[in-house]
């Protein structure tokens, strides 16, 4: 694995700024859909999941299905164009999103209403997990310090 090519490969990610700001709000417990989006695109624009595995320590001897990975980066791809069918205020507040709602954006995407379900219950996993993340103090503090090197500096809980 190789930290170094992957922190240098997102230094130089046009929106970086945007993806900061969204890690932020995500360790923060305001993480919303608009920076779940800038996630997922900041994670599209770092290239092939087997490249970015590659450079994680741990993962780069381990056998990952290449199938698996294909299947997780189209549905990816097919979240944000999900999400591309929403409104600003949906994308701030996903508690606007009820059945009628979820018709139209799975209408206007070419998707599924259940593929939109399986979006905001992704999403809210990923905010569940990043409360539990910003909420324990100690990891807090360890992940605080493997960071200090770098500008991204964590909300206070």
């Amino acid at each position: 694995g190789d930290i170094k090519t992957l922190l240098e490969n997102f230094e130089s990610l046009e929106g970086k700024e945007e993806a900061e700001k969204a890690a932020e709000h995500l360790l923060s417990g305001r993480f919303t859909l608009k920076d779940f989006y800038v996630q997922l695109d900041s994670l599209g624009k770092m290239g092939p999941f087997s490249k970015l595995l590659n450079l994680i320590p741990g993962f780069s001897s381990a056998k990952v299905d290449e199938g698996q990975l294909k299947e997780t980066q189209a549905r990816l791809r097919s979240f944000r164009v999900i999400m591309d069918s929403m409104t600003p205020e949906e994308m701030k507040d996903p508690a606007l999103l009820k059945t009628d709602r979820i018709q139209r954006i799975a209408r206007g995407s070419g998707h599924r209403p259940q593929e939109v379900r399986a979006l905001l219950k992704h999403y809210e996993q990923t905010r569940k997990a990043a409360h539990g993340l910003a909420s324990n103090r100690k990891l807090r503090r360890q992940m605080e310090r493997q960071m200090a090197g770098g500008e991204l500096k964590l909300p206070k809980a």
